[in-house]
């Protein structure tokens, strides 16, 4: 009787952490369109506001979800505050701060990294150009992300559950 327990939490917690990684590719997805979202709203706050770049980012916090909401509070205020600082190490310390939160890969923080270092530094031609690069570059990534995703979706649910089968196989 306990070996039965003991099997059925053993199949019980692979299974639940099989679901747990194929939640996480969702996630990943979920954070990438959202961040697309959220560029295409700081790039009409930035242009056709010409709001300032704590403003812009100040109102952009009010209109998504976390981790992005305490990025860009976090980069506004650092923005607000800052004295020597470039645009390129403000983001990067404040990304530093939420990496935790993201489940960005390299790939993606090197296009987020790309974009907060030419921000700023050119005419608005060269800003909507900045914006439509770094939009059509993650438009690739979750496209990517979510290929991925689907690839893999059932494989880590099945996965999950199979390994669990295979502990309690072992073990009896």
């Amino acid at each position: 009787m306990l070996k039965l327990i003991g099997g059925l939490i053993i199949i019980i917690a692979s299974t639940i952490t099989g679901f747990y990684i194929s939640h996480l590719l969702y996630e990943k997805v979920r954070q990438l369109r959202e961040l697309q979202y959220a560029l295409q709203i700081l790039e009409s706050e930035i242009i056709y506001s010409a709001e300032p770049l704590y403003v812009a980012l100040s109102n952009l916090s009010l209109k998504v979800n976390e981790p992005l909401k305490a990025l860009f509070i976090d980069l506004a205020n650092s923005i607000k505050d800052f004295e020597k600082d470039t645009l390129h190490d403000i983001f990067i310390n404040s990304f530093d701060r939420h990496k935790d939160r993201f489940l960005l890969e390299k790939e993606e923080i090197e296009v987020l990294v790309s974009f907060f270092s030419s921000l700023g530094t050119s005419d608005l031609e060269g800003q909507k150009k900045n914006f439509n690069l770094t939009m059509k570059k993650l438009d690739m990534l979750e496209k990517k992300a979510d290929d991925k995703r689907q690839r893999n979706d059932k494989l880590v649910k099945y996965l999950g559950f199979a390994s669990g089968i295979l502990i309690v196989v072992i073990l009896v």
